[in-house]
């Protein structure tokens, strides 16, 4: 119970904050904790758990990035398992007066020498902050969230907690705040099933008052700061081989109103149940999915079967598709999700294994080379040294960098792999941020998720620390991505499932990931009645679903559900070969996302998080000179209910609206708004040729189609029209005739509509 009433304070913390490792943002900070010293650790008390595993002692030397008043770190080791109680440390601070302050902000790291997660791949479960406020010590509690083995920031997680997160805050008065007495630490433990020394490192305790949240978005373009290229196969989806509603009629136009250029096959967990060359009863098969692959043109990732099949059955499958038939698949998946033990079928022994599995995956990539050695072929991996091992600990990896020994699935995969000699193209990463009924959905908390660059720099550092230098060459694609891996609820069909959609895929553009394959493109059945039905969930659909739309008839505009009108939006905003400019927003609850097109239209994609205000967002364009007119895209609460009265008005809809270098725009409650520029006109260009002939002289006159008045002037001031002519391309010669008695003339070309 204590769990699930701190939950939702934890989303409240999430939503109202957001920060990244350093000193803070404040300008106001009341110390609570410096390390300098153990005198200064001595000052935190042991208030309960098991004091004779429990240890709090002083590390010199590692302090978060930037730091000036810190030189070390407070070191907490607690024992985590069945039936031990948690650990409770804390540090009187005798009734300091923080009214002033409006957040309690510390640092976190896990121990890299005690690096030890649980089933969820976390340090601990909850990290929860009590405050004792009064001179009765009233408490207050509020969850941050889970600690995670994040690589980026040299391993620290900067943790903000607003003040509204701790129950007492009042109208925007924290009250309690002018008498503190105590600040409690408490890592949670839920999910470790032996019991474990869990070791973190803490640093720089303070409250502070933080700039304030803007009541209206101002949002910056840099036009000329390319972030990067844009990746056709960031735009995939996912096909089973269960997929009634996967033909030639209907999926190829839906594909292509969605732009996705990148199709999977053939589906999760039944990818290491299928075989390819005996599968033919269900409606798509393999050459059927061949069939639209191919008529739409589309980038393939095929998923060949670890679990039930042999080396010698994928090579084949390469043979058919790409010397028999030349289809030209390209990309190919060694297994699923080969990991979990819970839902991946693996008859190899031992099974779920991240040596046996890297060892055999190094046969299947010699012998479907073999038969083509133009083929990529990925590697399933996760996040986190010590994730997944699944209890095998024979084979221990070596970090390269560290010296440590590492028996995480990660870790063991690409060690084994580079000690086989065996070089994987691309490493395969799947992502849900939610797991019903393990985890309950949360609109707020999905809304929040910036986890993108985090998982990026963790995965490229388990990379090259286990597969050496070459491991830079390796990319990594992510191949599933959706609101829950669990049962789905009616959140995964809402329209916050849509924003997860647009803001998950802006975050992906300004990281290494070169795929993000959506799941899925039709279930294999009827939208599923067993998920997250919460009234408090945002959404009318009383069921769930994976799929984008119904999975037996996705061309009525009705049975699409609001993920995919999100594909829809983000195909005006950006394609394969696009550049990716930077673009700020400093409001939270707006996310702002900019490209620039090969046509050299500017694109600016705004996601509005919040369910009940509308936002005026100031806008203002760097290195661009947009056209006096751009083209609106939009999709939001309106269209969402439309679809529910069934009125095809639940499309985008699309607009024109006057805009400038600097202009205002309003986005209304959970939308999703793409703003098309076109470049200005450039201004007409008049030029003399070289001669070619005495007597004449020939003007060449560029500029935008139309009609031209060419006159001339003696003073600048009086101007005679000679002649009007009609640009129809960009380029118009002029040829007029001078004579020795011409004196001083002045040339000019005036356009009129």
């Amino acid at each position: 119970m204590k769990m699930s009433v701190n939950w939702c304070q934890a989303v409240l913390a999430c939503l109202l904050s957001t920060a990244g490792t350093g000193t803070g943002y404040g300008q106001i900070t009341n110390w609570v904790a410096t390390f300098n010293s153990s005198a200064d650790t001595a000052l935190w008390s042991h208030q309960s758990g098991d004091s004779a595993t429990d240890y709090i002692s002083f590390l010199a030397g590692d302090a978060p990035p930037g730091q000036t008043n810190s030189s070390g770190c407070m070191v907490l080791q607690c024992a985590f398992g069945p039936s031990l109680t948690w650990t409770v440390i804390g540090k009187n601070v005798h009734g300091i007066n923080v009214s002033n302050c409006t957040a309690l902000e510390l640092d976190v790291k896990v121990d890299p020498a005690q690096a030890v997660f649980d089933t969820f791949g976390n340090a601990c479960n909850s990290f929860e902050i009590t405050l004792g406020c009064g001179s009765s010590d009233t408490w207050f509690t509020t969850d941050t969230g889970a600690i995670t083995p994040i690589a980026a920031y040299n391993g620290w997680e900067h943790i903000v907690v607003p003040a509204s997160a701790f129950a007492g805050y009042i109208q925007g008065v924290n009250t309690n705040w002018a008498n503190v007495q105590w600040v409690l630490i408490e890592p949670v433990d839920g999910y470790f099933p032996i019991t474990t020394n869990m070791v973190l490192r803490i640093a720089n305790v303070k409250f502070t008052a933080p700039a304030p949240i803007p009541a209206n978005p101002t949002i910056s373009v840099n036009a000329s700061n390319t972030v990067r290229t844009a990746d056709a196969r960031w735009f995939g989806i996912n096909t089973g081989n269960y997929d009634y509603d996967f033909n030639l009629q209907h999926t190829i136009p839906e594909a292509n109103e969605a732009g996705w250029t990148t199709l999977r096959y053939p589906g999760g967990s039944t990818s290491d149940a299928y075989h390819w060359a005996h599968e033919t009863q269900l409606n798509n098969t393999y050459a059927h999915f061949a069939q639209v692959a191919t008529n739409l043109g589309a980038n393939v990732i095929i998923t060949a079967n670890y679990g039930t099949g042999t080396p010698a059955e994928a090579a084949g499958w390469v043979a058919d598709a790409n010397v028999t038939n030349h289809y030209d698949f390209k990309y190919w998946e060694i297994g699923n999700e080969v990991y979990a033990t819970g839902t991946e079928i693996d008859s190899n022994t031992p099974a779920h294994d991240p040596y046996t599995y890297a060892s055999r995956a190094a046969q299947y990539i010699q012998q479907m080379k073999a038969v083509d050695p133009a083929i990529k072929i990925g590697v399933v991996v996760v996040k986190g040294e010590q994730l997944d091992n699944n209890g095998y600990t024979n084979h221990p990896a070596i970090n390269l960098v560290t010296g440590q020994a590492f028996t995480g699935w990660t870790p063991v995969v690409m060690s084994t792999l580079r000690q086989l000699g065996v070089a994987p193209d691309f490493a395969i990463y799947h992502y849900y941020p939610e797991n019903y009924p393990s985890s309950p959905d949360n609109d707020q908390k999905l809304l929040v998720m910036n986890n993108w660059a985090d998982d990026a720099a963790e995965l490229r550092g388990e990379i090259n620390d286990f597969f050496g230098p070459a491991g830079t060459n390796i990319e990594i694609l992510i191949t599933e991505n959706n609101n829950d891996a669990g049962n789905p609820g009616k959140q995964s069909v809402s329209l916050v499932n849509a924003l997860y959609y647009a803001d998950s895929l802006g975050q992906i553009m300004q990281t290494e990931f070169n795929a993000r394959i959506w799941w899925q493109l039709h279930d294999g059945g009827p939208p599923y009645t067993t998920g997250d039905m919460n009234a408090n969930l945002y959404g009318w659909r009383p069921y769930g679903a994976f799929g984008l739309m119904d999975w037996q008839n996705g061309l009525v505009l009705t049975n699409r559900y609001p993920p995919f009108f999100a594909a829809k939006l983000i195909h005006h905003f950006i394609g394969g070969g696009d550049k990716v400019v930077s673009v700020s927003s400093d409001l939270p609850l707006v996310s702002a996302y900019a490209a620039l097109r090969t046509n050299g239209d500017l694109t600016l994609m705004l996601i509005n998080k919040s369910a009940t205000s509308n936002y005026l967002a100031n806008i203002g364009l760097t290195n661009y000179m947009p056209g006096s007119t751009a083209t609106v895209y939009s999709y939001g609460m309106p269209q969402d209910n439309a679809a529910k009265a069934g009125d095809n008005n639940c499309d985008i809809t699309t607009n024109a609206y006057s805009v400038s270098a600097n202009f205002n725009y309003t986005l209304a409650p959970y939308s999703i708004n793409v703003i098309d520029f076109s470049s200005a006109p450039a201004a007409p260009l008049l030029s003399v040729l070289p001669l070619s002939e005495s007597g004449q002289f020939v003007f060449q006159l560029a500029g935008q189609s139309g009609s031209y008045v060419l006159q001339t002037s003696t003073n600048l001031s009086d101007w005679t029209t000679v002649a009007t002519n009609t640009l129809t391309n960009t380029v118009l010669n002029v040829t007029n005739p001078i004579s020795s008695e011409t004196g001083v003339q002045f040339w000019r070309a005036v356009q009129f509509q």
